[in-house]
């Protein structure tokens, strides 16, 4: 019984792996990332701001996180 178990484990530790990587290519990419036409910080995952995208319409982070990458 515990095998069926194990290999269900194995497979969803895959799978999150599987995002996690793929998460992180858009990132390194400067993909944006939308849900239901909202687009998400790739950091913090909260949405940024309309005047953010106002003003820079391919911004993949929002001001205080990317204020935090650019900090020495």
């Amino acid at each position: 019984m515990s095998d069926w178990i194990d290999k269900s484990v194995e497979k969803q530790h895959s799978e999150l792996e599987r995002c996690i990587n793929n998460a992180r290519t858009q990132r390194d990419l400067g993909i944006q990332k939308k849900i239901a036409d909202v687009v998400i910080c790739a950091e913090c995952l909260e949405p940024i701001p309309k005047a953010r995208l106002a003003i820079k319409p391919d911004a993949t982070h929002c001001v205080e996180c990317l204020a935090e990458m650019e900090a020495p």
